[in-house]
């Protein structure tokens, strides 16, 4: 996803909803609301943080057998649309363990 593009496209869609909600067919109104949100954005600007990368289990997918049932990985491990799938040999993400199995123990994961 290109975030710049959204952002713009975002901004420009909300300001054309507003000015066609609040001055519609008044040309001057339009041009004076713009000018305001130019000068106060509707949006702020974009904030965006680095992070460090996630580390990988230990373990791969088909070896959490402590955590699903054989039926499950297998399904998952073949599913046609690869975007989808999870294939058995793939190293979740630790912090995706630590939910898969905060969700299995306390059916709660907030």
């Amino acid at each position: 996803m290109n975030y710049t593009d959204f952002y713009i496209n975002s901004k420009r869609r909300t300001t054309e909803a507003l000015l066609s909600m609040w001055a519609a067919g008044k040309k001057e109104t339009q041009q004076y609301l713009e000018k305001i949100f130019e000068d106060e954005p509707i949006l702020a600007e974009p904030v965006f943080q680095s992070m460090f990368p996630w580390e990988s289990d230990t373990h791969n997918f088909g070896e959490l057998t402590n955590l699903f049932d054989s039926a499950f990985i297998n399904s998952l491990s073949g599913v046609e649309d690869e975007k989808f799938r999870f294939p058995k040999g793939r190293k979740p993400y630790i912090h995706q363990v630590k939910s898969w199995q905060q969700l299995i123990e306390e059916k709660n994961l907030l």
